[in-house]
Order: C-alpha cells, then structure tokens, then sequence
C-alpha cells in the first residue's frame, strides 16, 4: 500500500526518486505525516488488463488525481475525481508504467503518494492445435511483427520446459511451428522488449489418438 503524505506550502514542486520510493520535495516541509493509503490491484497486468487503483484519504473536499508516467514518457494527468474522501480509478497500462495519486483539498495542503510501478506483459493466445496441418499456431499483442518467439515443449505437467524452436512472426504477429504427431505440451515465450515483461504464454496439450494429433 502507498501512503499518502502531505506536502507543506512553497515546497509542491516534487520530485519522485526510484520507483516505489520517498517523495523528496524541494524546500524544508513542515511534515510528512501519513494520511491514509493508496492500493494497487496488482503489480504486474497483462496488454490489455484493466488495472484498478483506489483509497481514501481524510479529505472530504476537493479533487483527486491520478499522474501516470508511461515507458519513455513524462508524467501527465490521466484522471481525476471530485469525491477524495473515497476514490477508485480504472485504467489501462499499454506497457510499464509509474502511478501516484495526488489529493488538492479544498483547503489545506495537497497531499501525494510516491511513484508505484506496474509492469505490464505482452498479450500471447494459446496455441492452437491443426492436425491436419500438423502445426500450432499463436499471436502476440500487441504489434509484434517479424520478431522471435521461443516455443517450449514439455512431455509432462511437472516436466521442466525445454526450447523447441525458435520462430518469427509474420505481417500479422502470428507464428505457426510444424509439430511431431507425439503427446506434449507447448508454449510461446517472448523476450522483454520496448516497456513489456518477458511472458510466458498459456499451455496448449497435444494429444494424440489413432496416430492423429488432437487438442
């Protein structure tokens, strides 16, 4: 949980050190008292999650604000709330990003969190099976088009995962991988890259009956 510390007077320009970290603010504050806490419904989401960020605080009047600073980006204003006292906001993280809260009173000091990341995965859907073709197939998301994706193989459920092969995407970010007609289990794993955590992709079981390999 982030605690909401209050910010002194003359001292609100602020300056936010490592993720997770103290706010270190300009000037000499008055004090730092906590005044309630901020919670996260997760550390890590994967493209295309919703995460939720909510609180409360004791102020009873004024706006709430939520600052986002995406991968590579600066931070900005991406919500506000007219409701401190008790607030939740939704949003969506296209990849690594840092958040804090910010509450302005109606009278009084402005209150703030310090800097939580979150980090986001890529999207990968699980592989689907095509016996006739005798292949998986899969897609990454977002945009992820001529890049590599290790496909890992397992025999069992408590088996260690081992490297199949190592294929590209094509124009749509799919990749297909022809498969030998035996019992396994398959997934796709992509590399961190550009704001994303590296992800491991749902698990696909190949079963195979009469000499044929079925879902």
């Amino acid at each position: 949980m982030n605690k909401l510390v209050r910010i002194a007077a003359g001292t609100l320009t602020a300056t936010v050190v490592a993720a997770g970290g103290a706010l270190a603010a300009t000037g000499s504050p008055a004090s730092a008292a906590d005044s309630g806490g901020v919670r996260y419904s997760a550390n890590t989401v994967t493209y295309g999650q919703t995460l939720k960020v909510s609180g409360t605080s004791p102020v009873s009047s004024g706006k709430v604000y939520l600052y986002a600073k995406p991968y590579h980006g600066s931070w900005g204003k991406v919500a506000s709330k007219t409701t401190p006292a008790s607030f939740a906001f939704s949003v969506k993280p296209a990849k690594y990003t840092q958040y804090y809260v910010r509450v302005v009173p109606t009278s009084g000091d402005p209150l703030r969190t310090s800097a939580h990341p979150i980090s986001v995965h890529r999207k990968l859907t699980r592989p689907a099976v095509h016996p006739k073709a005798k292949t998986i197939t899969g897609k990454v998301s977002p945009a992820y088009k001529k890049r590599l994706v290790t496909i890992q193989k397992r025999s069992c459920t408590n088996c260690a995962w081992k490297k199949a092969k190592v294929v590209r995407t094509n124009k749509w970010s799919t990749w297909t991988l022809r498969i030998p007609v035996k019992r396994m289990q398959y997934r796709a794993v992509v590399a961190a890259s550009n704001g994303f955590k590296k992800t491991g992709g749902p698990v696909t079981q190949v079963v195979v009956r009469y000499g044929r390999a079925v879902r």
